[in-house]
């Protein structure tokens, strides 16, 4: 009999069992090197192709350097407090007096995916013994599109969450509560700094498996929940922190029922360039989910992996898609609920002996096109990144990317672009995030040419799109300043729609992305909010 037969005969009863010999892949250098081989795509560069990165990477700047910047002080004020959604906020301190900030952010980005492998290879060892071959297919999951669209300090908190959650298995099949209970109440509010979404994953995912534990080996269900609550209390305690959080920040919970988003994102969590390949990718994910459905006979279902896919799928499907300031909070579980469900197959039998290979395959698939997009995408950025050359520091400028009304599958990575003109030239652009209820940045008012704390919205369109509440591009222009704008900078816009008026002076173009020097009506000299003998060139 094979050594998943007779885990299979045992399972939820806590026997020891002999395990089947492993194969390369199943050992723990070959997980380390599968790991580190998902730092590749987001390690090609030193300003990550993520679509939201660029206006936290401003936000370190500031935070960095507000300090010693006259510019920075000038137009923004940034107030250090508890925010659930603070890690790599935090970790840039020190890597960033290291190796510089580009350094140091790029080093972190790069390595979420690396965690968030090795936790899921970590549960999967926990929860069968021997890591079954279908557990590879989960692993793309961690270049899922919340990764893609910037969400870093969620994916940053989600990855912590899995690696931890590796963790607890283990000292629960060890039966080690009271470590496992003084470990977690430490941990615990360290996943919660780094984001919600991620202390909210590992909740579900310590409850249920205690649940499903309990319930396979025979404990009834209201027992089976008393104890997983019990065993849950010592990360419960943050919670004390969130609710002095969310009484003092008025974040908002939008987004009930929005069927349509959530149905989209189920199809477009490996969403890159190619939409006929990333979408039969995601069938073959889901395929390999639901082998315990249509593959009874030779699948079945870890009891401590079953109910916490359970739980996630009911987060990810039920739960607002804006939870306490959070945009497309829930969708961004489906990813990991679906590796938790794709973890928790287990095979009754020695699988077939072409499953890992295929799976192995499979993975070079992915990386190779995340790759191939990471590239290409880097090369855009470095031709557009050459206007911020020819502005000078301190200035305010005024961006604007033409967008398509229609949908398209390919990522829009280089949407928030031009923060990287506040990383790298103390410029206030009207590309930041910079909500009360859940950043620490804040533009002042005094400093703001564009009215108040009202930025123009970056991205804009060629006429009015029903799809999207984004104004037109023309609009946009001629609702900018009179005063006080340095520069315009103009991404993908045709030169038929570019302004024509005599105060846009053109410095620099690339293609259809062009920068204007901006001439003031009242006094067209060249001229900044800070003077620019007074500022560092941070290039």
């Amino acid at each position: 009999m094979s050594g998943y037969a007779r885990r299979e005969l045992v399972a939820g009863i806590g026997m020891p069992v002999a395990k089947p010999s492993a194969r390369w892949w199943q050992t723990l250098p070959a997980a380390l090197a599968i790991s580190l081989a998902f730092a590749v795509p987001l390690s090609l560069s030193m300003t990550p192709p993520l679509i939201d990165l660029p206006t936290h990477v401003a936000r370190y700047h500031v935070e960095l350097n507000i300090d010693s910047s006259a510019a920075l002080q000038h137009y923004f004020s940034f107030a250090w407090r508890f925010i659930p959604n603070l890690g790599l906020d935090i970790l840039i301190i020190p890597l960033a007096a290291l190796v510089g900030l580009q350094a140091g952010v790029a080093l972190l980005v790069a390595l979420i995916p690396v965690a968030t492998v090795f936790g899921l290879m970590w549960i999967a060892r926990e929860a069968h013994d021997t890591p079954p071959p279908t557990a590879l297919f989960a692993l793309p999951l961690a270049l899922s599109y919340p990764l893609v669209f910037g969400f870093v300090n969620s994916c940053l908190a989600t990855a912590l969450a899995l690696v931890a959650f590796g963790w607890w298995l283990r000292l629960s099949r060890q039966g080690r509560y009271r470590l496992r209970a003084l470990a977690f109440a430490i941990i615990a509010p360290a996943i919660l700094t780094a984001h919600i979404i991620g202390y909210g994953t590992f909740g579900l995912l310590a409850f249920g498996s205690i649940l499903g534990q309990r319930r396979a080996e025979g404990v009834s269900n209201a027992r089976a929940a008393r104890e997983a609550v019990v065993a849950c209390l010592p990360i419960a305690w943050p919670l004390v922190l969130l609710l002095l959080w969310q009484t003092s920040s008025g974040a908002t919970t939008t987004g009930w029922m929005n069927w349509q988003l959530k149905a989209m994102w189920l199809i477009m969590i490996l969403r890159d360039r190619v939409q006929w390949i990333d979408v039969a990718s995601v069938l073959v994910l889901y395929g390999v989910a639901t082998l315990p459905v249509w593959r009874r006979r030779s699948f079945t279902i870890a009891p401590a992996l079953g109910v916490p896919a359970l739980l996630l799928w009911c987060a990810a499907l039920g739960l607002p898609t804006r939870m306490m300031g959070s945009e497309f909070a829930s969708v961004r579980l489906i990813p990991f609920a679906l590796a938790i469900t794709i973890l928790a197959v287990r095979p009754r039998q020695e699988p077939a002996a072409w499953i890992a290979p295929i799976a192995l395959c499979f993975i070079a698939l992915r990386l190779g096109l995340t790759i191939a997009s990471a590239a290409a995408a880097d090369a855009q950025i470095k031709h557009e990144l050459l206007a911020l050359d020819h502005v000078k520091p301190g200035s305010t400028v005024a961006a604007f990317r033409l967008l398509r009304c229609e949908r398209e599958w390919a990522p829009p990575r280089l949407r928030h672009l031009a923060s990287y003109a506040t990383t790298r030239r103390d410029a206030l652009v009207n590309d930041q995030f910079a909500e009360v209820e859940s950043q620490l940045l804040a533009i002042r008012p005094s400093g703001n040419p564009f009215g108040g704390r009202a930025l123009p919205i970056p991205g804009v369109f060629e006429h009015e799109c029903d799809r999207w509440e984004l104004p037109t591009l023309s609009a946009s222009l001629a609702a900018l300043p009179h005063s006080g704008l340095d520069y315009l900078w103009l991404a993908d816009v045709p030169a038929n729609l570019r302004p024509t008026d005599r105060r846009f002076t053109p410095v620099w173009q690339d293609g259809k992305t062009i920068l204007y020097y901006v001439s003031n009506v009242a006094a067209a000299s060249d001229t900044n909010p800070v003077p620019a003998r007074n500022q560092t060139d941070n290039n």
